[in-house]
């Protein structure tokens, strides 16, 4: 009977029944924020659509250079900023900018940690082909979309869940940060 009620034992239940008292007290419902963002709420809480500005980069017609794009999207409950701003770069140009995502091709997804955002290519996006100066427009319009959200200082590039070494000749060793 003495070996049930060691230490670790009776500490590892109390964890445990501080757990339930703060799920019971929440409703089951834990609210998070992340960054200054919108909380992150649990699906089971109705709330209030967000709206956001984004600004996406698209390359012009030539290559030389960039057509910003402001769009206002709505937020869904589950949904950053970042990852409406690559669908929305995904959807194409409204406004003389040239698609650097192909029509069809899932937009990559991203997630942001200490200024940081982490953007895992599909792998199809091996495979686009574009050469030097397109995968370098493509790397670099999804970067500077992404870097004119508020708090993302750099980023980083992934393939399928792995740290990315180049898109084609396009070498993505180091990250692509904001020009002091």
């Amino acid at each position: 009977m003495r070996h049930y009620l060691s230490f670790w034992n009776i500490l590892g239940a109390l964890v445990l029944v501080l757990g339930l008292v703060v799920l019971v007290m929440t409703g089951g419902r834990i609210r998070t924020q992340v960054n200054g963002l919108p909380p992150i709420v649990s699906p089971s809480v109705k709330t209030a659509p967000i709206k956001v500005t984004v600004q996406l980069y698209f390359p012009k017609a030539g290559g030389t250079s960039f057509v910003l794009e402001q769009r206002q999207v709505t937020l869904s409950a589950t949904q950053t900023p970042y990852q409406a701003a690559l669908d929305q770069l995904a959807a194409g140009p409204r406004q003389g900018g040239v698609a650097v995502i192909p029509a069809g091709t899932p937009a990559p997804r991203v997630f942001v940690a200490s200024g940081t955002a982490y953007v895992d290519l599909p792998q199809v996006y091996t495979h686009l082909n574009y050469g030097l100066s397109g995968d370098t427009l493509l790397i670099h319009s999804i970067a500077n979309t992404l870097l004119a959200i508020g708090n993302v200082n750099e980023v980083r590039f992934m393939i399928g869940g792995r740290p990315a070494v180049s898109l084609g000749p396009l070498s993505l060793v180091d990250p692509i940060s904001k020009s002091r």
